[in-house]
């Protein structure tokens, strides 16, 4: 044996081949299960999203209205 160099040194672990041949591949039926979960979680999140969005909006409305009424309170008040 001679010395070693990258050219002439032979890896003893087999390499992956760069594609998985065909029967490494998931099942019809377990693709479709995963795709149907991240649908189903894509939609969730964006369900979630605009319910928190929409919280936000009606809180801001809801201040806005209460400060609104107290201005015209003390708007009343200051009449007299």
């Amino acid at each position: 044996m001679g010395a070693f160099t990258p050219l002439t040194h032979r890896s003893t672990v087999s390499r992956l081949p760069a594609r998985p041949d065909d029967d490494r591949r998931l099942p019809v039926a377990a693709t479709v299960a995963i795709g149907g979960l991240a649908v189903f979680g894509a939609i969730t999140l964006v369900q979630w999203l605009l319910g928190a969005v929409l919280g936000l909006v009606r809180f801001g409305i809801a201040i806005v209205v209460v400060l609104a009424v107290l201005a015209w309170l003390f708007g009343r008040r200051a009449d007299r």
